[in-house]
């Protein structure tokens, strides 16, 4: 899934996401799908002026749902379309490195210095909120360092950028007909997507067959038109989600579906997608999952590129949100793990304890307290979410006809020959 893969394509379609979302792209050539984004190049003109029939070579790499992300695209007669991270400079992101790691270490160490002064707290507040500034840029300009570095480094774009200056020389016989069929070199057996993870959180359980009258669901197939998108967002701060709305006609009915998306995450380089955003163009038939009660989308499947997109929502939970709130809650203890250790070493420098053997049995004693108390924290966290997910799926009839809609797209998918794999919508 991770590997970079080199195409000839004879363009069979070339479309455009919802009006207000049209930088997404998608092309088909025969049984195969591509996305890309037309932010991520250079000069995007290329891809705005490819059309049916066209014969292209592009880089790629393989997303979840057996679909492809495009790095790179060449046509003989209309050139070369090439990725903004083809020029990036590794000695430039280097020195960045040490720069906004002293605004970071200056910061803190104001910061520390702050709480042993004497000042009135008014002007404490206010020098905070100033060393905020520089706190805030060090840390953006660390994380863009570091995002660039891993892009630079990544084996999957080290390889795609090697096709692409092969494409360069003229050479292009390792790009492959799109129709054949991809081998695993070291097994030589075929590379098919893989069926998701099995969970009590996501499967139907017998209690489930006998609310079947109150879950009422039902689908319908039929073409899309009029098809726009608008960006907005609910909250604010910590509690902020911005989302897309797509407002469509479906048997001359207006129907809308909102997809979450994450400002963070769309800003990493599309080499490291797992799977491609929410993509609905003019005229494609789906199959809609809706819920009788209310007249709610809950799930859509894309009879065009084969995506299946599952609309989570209440206090329901499934089993790829649980695996990504474990990796948020590590990522969280990662980060007090770091700064403690920044703060005890911080301590041991001002009682000059470098060489004195007690100083540093005293941190140690403090630190392993902290970690054990961390680790006891997750448990507990863990085991109370985990709990209470277990408890709503079972209880929330809510919970069940997701559910539900999750087997009605994968029967869909499966019914045309594609993998399981199920695009959670926030």
């Amino acid at each position: 899934m991770n590997k970079a893969h080199f195409f000839t394509i004879e363009l069979a379609r070339h479309d455009q996401n919802a009006s207000g979302e049209e930088h997404l792209h998608r092309l088909i050539a025969m049984d195969k799908v591509f996305y890309t984004d037309s932010r991520q190049f250079i000069d995007p003109s290329l891809l705005k002026n490819l059309t049916v029939g066209d014969k292209i070579y592009v880089g790629t790499h393989r997303l979840k749902d057996g679909t492809y992300w495009i790095h790179w695209i060449y046509n003989e007669a209309k050139g070369i379309l090439e990725p903004k991270s083809a020029y990036i400079n590794p000695l430039v992101t280097l020195l960045k490195l040490p720069l906004s790691l002293s605004l970071i270490a200056i910061s803190i160490y104001a910061f520390l210095r702050l709480f042993e002064s004497d000042i009135n707290i008014w002007i404490i507040l206010l020098l905070f909120i100033l060393l905020a500034i520089p706190l805030a840029v060090g840390c953006w300009l660390l994380f863009s360092s570091i995002h660039k570095l891993f892009v630079k480094i990544n084996r999957t774009m080290r390889n795609i950028l090697w096709g692409l200056e092969n494409i360069k020389q003229g050479k292009r016989s390792f790009c492959l007909p799109v129709d054949s069929t991809l081998l695993d070199k070291s097994s030589q057996t075929l590379c098919l997507p893989q069926a998701e993870s099995g969970s009590d959180l996501d499967n139907i359980h017998p209690a489930d067959l006998a609310q079947l009258d109150e879950i009422s669901l039902c689908t319908l197939r039929g073409n899309i038109t009029h098809v726009r998108a608008q960006r907005g967002f609910t909250g604010s701060g910590n509690s902020r989600r911005d989302y897309v709305d797509y407002a469509f006609s479906f048997r001359q009915n207006p129907l809308l579906f909102r997809a979450g998306f994450s400002t963070i995450l769309e800003d990493f380089n599309p080499v490291f997608y797992r799977q491609h955003p929410f993509f609905l163009a003019e005229n494609d038939t789906v199959n809609l999952v809706i819920d009788k009660n209310n007249h709610r989308i809950l799930g859509i499947y894309n009879e065009e590129d084969g995506s299946a997109y599952l609309k989570i929502s209440g206090l329901a939970t499934s089993y790829q949100q649980l695996k990504n709130i474990y990796i948020a809650m590590g990522l969280s203890c990662l980060c007090a793990f770091i700064m403690v250790s920044g703060i005890a070493l911080y301590e041991v420098w001002q009682q000059d304890g470098l060489l004195n053997k007690l100083v540093w049995m005293k941190e140690a004693d403090t630190f392993i307290f902290f970690v054990i108390t961390m680790f006891l924290i997750f448990s507990g966290i863990m085991l109370i979410i985990e709990l209470l997910s277990l408890l709503i799926r079972k209880y929330s009839l809510n919970a069940s006809r997701i559910v539900f809609a999750r087997q009605i797209l994968q029967l869909l998918k499966r019914h045309r020959n594609k993998s399981n794999h199920i695009q959670e919508i926030l």
